[in-house]
Parts: structure tokens; C-alpha cells; sequence
């Protein structure tokens, strides 16, 4: 083998080892966020938006009917591999936000409800996915859910991403004043609404 042959190996093996590694850093890095472009959305405009899809949902139930208070809770972003080599907060969080109507929906109404959903989300540019008795939006910045369950109870879920983390550094923290968490479904299942639970 001549020396430039044996240069040219040697190249190409530190070549493979080079993107070997690569791989092994990205692998690692695979548990951050991949939204860290640019800065976090504050919270005072978290709850903005959250405020804004429940106002804009509960306008497609006419008439009107009456929703629990709202359940706030915050995903810490990490990076690294919690549990074993340790993580760290990168300062931004999934904020998730959820409530439930007081009055269960009657069987022949929760069709009709659901496609009024689909059409007001459909007619802000959302795509819409549709199973069964769920309805569900995915985009970069937001997830929306409406599920009616088997009882009849409406359960609206909105996540953001990319919010500034408003927990304590081991992940706790409340989020604006905690709303009523599962039993707010619990309270609907015996509650009788006038009009959508007939």
C-alpha cells in the first residue's frame, strides 16, 4: 500500500468515525426541543390564546352552555436523558389547559356539536382530524381536542408549545391558579343540561 492509498484510508476511516459520532450527539440530543428558534411565547400571551380557542369553542354550542373553570398544568422542556445521565430545563414548556362542559350531551346532539367544531376549526385553517366522538388539530405551535365521551360529557383540551417555563427548577409550580382537575368530568356525568342533555 502506498503512503497516499494509506492517507486516503485514514481519511475516509476518521470520515466515518467523524459522522459516527455525529450520530451519537444528535441521538443524545434527541430528547430537547426542536422549538428553540427564537424566543419563548410569554405566559400573560399564553393565557391569551388559551382564553381566545375556549371562547371561540364554546361559541359553536348555541345555545350556550356553562364550562367548568379551567385546569392549567406545564411540561417542562429538558434536554439530555432524565433518569440517567441527569437533564436540564432549557426554559421553555408545553403549557396544557382543559375544561369540561357542566351539563352531559344527549346522544342525538353530540354529532351536530362535533360537526360545528369541525367547521369552525376547519374555517380558521386548521386541519381537522376526526374519530368517532374526537376531534383533533395539530400544528406547530398548538393542540386542540374536543372529545364528547361515552356519557356525554364534552372535554376541550388546548396545549401550546414553545411557552416560557413557569415552573419551580424541579418541575412543580402551579400555572395561573389551578381549575378543577379530572372531577370537573365527574360533576358533568350527573348534570343535567335543559337543552343538550335531550
Amino acid at each position: 500500500m502506498t503512503a497516499r492509498v494509506a492517507r486516503a484510508a485514514i481519511r475516509s476511516s476518521a470520515a466515518r468515525a467523524a459522522v459516527a459520532v455525529l450520530g451519537v450527539v444528535l441521538l443524545l440530543g434527541g430528547c430537547s426541543s426542536d422549538r428553540t428558534d427564537g424566543p419563548a411565547v410569554p405566559l400573560d400571551r399564553a393565557k391569551q390564546l388559551t382564553d381566545q380557542e375556549f371562547e371561540a369553542l364554546a361559541a359553536a354550542f348555541s345555545p350556550g352552555i356553562e364550562w367548568t373553570g379551567v385546569h392549567y398544568a406545564a411540561l417542562p422542556d429538558t434536554t439530555g436523558f432524565c433518569g440517567t445521565q441527569g437533564c436540564e430545563k432549557t426554559g421553555r414548556a408545553e403549557l396544557t389547559a382543559k375544561r369540561w362542559a357542566r351539563g352531559r350531551i344527549a346522544p342525538g346532539r353530540q354529532q351536530e356539536r362535533l360537526d360545528a367544531v369541525s367547521a369552525l376549526w376547519a374555517g380558521r385553517g386548521y386541519q381537522v382530524t376526526r374519530e368517532s366522538r374526537l376531534l383533533d388539530v395539530r400544528t406547530e405551535e398548538r393542540h386542540l381536542t374536543v372529545l364528547i365521551g361515552t356519557d356525554g360529557c364534552v372535554e376541550v383540551g388546548v396545549s401550546l408549545f414553545d411557552v416560557a417555563d413557569p415552573t419551580a427548577p424541579d418541575g412543580s409550580g402551579q400555572v395561573f391558579g389551578q381549575g378543577p382537575d379530572d372531577r370537573g368530568r365527574t360533576d358533568c356525568a350527573s348534570a343535567d343540561d335543559p337543552y343538550w342533555s335531550h
